[in-house]
């Protein structure tokens, strides 16, 4: 399966990237990967690339693992939710719902409840 991780976490997005290549899926998302964004991002055009490439990256995907938690740090993990159900990409929430519209998605209790739903 071809996941894309969103989360305003970079540690628990690599974490769950690690569980799932380690359970045979793929991961589309690399935001994670490359450290996030340098912040602050002063240039619209460098907010727009990062933006064009996430939504490409969700395309990619089967699904759409957003990772719940109250940690506050920048990003749009809401957005890219959004994004994936409008393009009938199934959504997970894997932890904590801690926003109305998510419970729209699929809840999961943890990683290993997400690899159940994924095999």
């Amino acid at each position: 399966m071809r996941v894309y991780i969103s989360s305003h976490s970079l540690d628990k997005a690599n974490e769950l990237a690690t569980a799932l290549e380690a359970a045979g899926h793929t991961v589309t998302s690399v935001w994670h990967r490359d450290g996030g964004p340098k912040l602050p991002l002063t240039e619209v055009a460098e907010w727009r690339d990062r933006a064009d490439r996430n939504f490409l990256n969700i395309c990619q995907s089967d699904v759409l693992a957003l990772i719940g938690h109250t940690e506050r740090v920048p990003g749009g993990k809401f957005v890219e939710a959004g994004y994936a159900m409008g393009k009938d990409i199934r959504v997970y929430v894997v932890g904590e719902v801690e926003n109305g519209m998510m419970t729209c998605a699929t809840p999961v209790t943890d990683t290993a409840d997400l690899l159940r739903h994924l095999a």
